[in-house]
């Protein structure tokens, strides 16, 4: 029994790199479409924008969300 808790506990420290690691690289995303809409850069923003997404705003219609809602946008 305490073989099996301890190689649980080791189990479950062993994921956390693993999720940095997907967080390090969503945010790479993120930055790099941020940076370019930053400097009017529409093509690049637009080429890291998912294809399913969605965006709420602060100005009308509020929300866009779909294929194409970086481009509606």
């Amino acid at each position: 029994m305490r073989t099996r808790v301890m190689l649980f506990v080791v189990a479950l420290l062993s994921n956390g790199p693993i999720i940095a690691s997907d967080k390090a690289d969503v945010l790479a995303v993120v930055h790099h479409w941020v940076d370019s809409f930053n400097k009017g850069d529409s093509a690049s923003a637009l080429a890291n924008c998912a294809d399913e997404s969605a965006i709420i705003d602060d100005a009308p219609p509020y929300e866009w969300h779909g294929a194409g809602a970086c481009k509606a946008w």
